[in-house]
């Protein structure tokens, strides 16, 4: 039987700003109130059902807050817009905010652009938390795209104006550097990388695994966007890639004759869901090659 290998990526599971979250809620639990999470705290389900255990009630409306008893709500790490923040004052609720303050950082950017009369281009999943947050702070002006391409189909819209353009947090490295250059030939434009180096240490040490790898597994949420982006990634160099949200999900039966299985995992996912999926991989009974 030959010698199997299980390699993590150097880089991989949660990121600063889901730990500070996590860290900052966890903290607020044990407290004599009850506890609200704006949205989902984490895109990982073993994650989400821990908290909830331990009392965290999830609600994507602040009006249906109306309990007599003490109460907080936890604005989670993808940030949320402005009328939200002016939503919980106005409705007396205290406000716990978690978000990322590399996602503040890009609030802050551009609602500052927005009240200069720039337009502002954010690239990245239109679907995502981040993003709504992010367009909460230009009234709900900004302009979203996928991808460079998506851009090209409405860029007559924009040609004359002044641009801001910036990323959500986890966007895929490969296609900033594509839009990077094409935004170039702009003049009247202020263009800011608001990737965090978190995604890009994830991106670059799951790339660079994957290409060694005979198989690959990804380990996240099946909701989380970084996640996703990891996956599409490992897919380009190791066609055998597979995302599992835990040890449950372990493809055994397609990857018992793999040489090499390397793991990585997205920022949402907690070291000890990574762990227990490693632990289980070192007890297959790996069929000979």
């Amino acid at each position: 039987m030959g010698k199997k290998e299980i390699i993590k990526a150097k880089y991989l599971g949660t990121c600063f700003g889901v730990e500070r979250a996590l860290k900052i809620t966890e903290k607020e639990l044990n407290k004599e109130y009850v506890i609200y999470s704006y949205g989902d705290l984490i895109h990982n389900n073993d994650a989400k059902k821990y908290l909830e255990a331990k009392g965290l009630i999830v609600t994507e409306n602040i009006d249906n807050i109306k309990s007599k008893e003490k109460h907080k709500i936890v604005f989670r790490s993808h940030g949320v817009g402005e009328k939200v923040y002016e939503l919980a004052k106005k409705n007396n609720i205290d406000i716990i905010d978690a978000t990322c303050p590399k996602v503040k950082k890009i609030h802050k950017i551009a609602k500052d652009c927005y009240n200069n009369g720039y337009e502002i281009i954010i690239f990245g999943n239109s679907d995502h938390p981040e993003i709504s947050g992010i367009k909460g702070w230009t009234k709900e002006k900004a302009l979203v795209f996928s991808d460079l391409s998506e851009f090209k189909e409405k860029e007559n819209k924009v040609k004359d104006k002044k641009l801001c353009v910036v990323f959500q947090t986890t966007y895929n490295l490969k296609n900033y550097e594509s839009i990077k250059t094409y935004f170039e030939k702009y003049d009247k434009i202020r263009f800011h990388n608001t990737i965090c180096i978190a995604t890009v240490q994830r991106q670059k040490a799951c790339r660079n695994l994957a290409k060694k790898c005979d198989n690959m597994i990804v380990i996240g949420g099946k909701n989380s966007s970084n996640t996703k982006k990891l996956y599409e990634i490992s897919k380009e160099f190791c066609k055998k890639t597979y995302w599992i949200e835990n040890k449950s999900e372990i493809p055994y039966d397609y990857i018992q004759s793999s040489k090499k299985i390397g793991i990585t995992a997205g920022a949402s996912t907690p070291l000890i869901i990574i762990e227990e999926v490693i632990e289980c991989l070192k007890k297959i009974k790996w069929t000979n090659f």
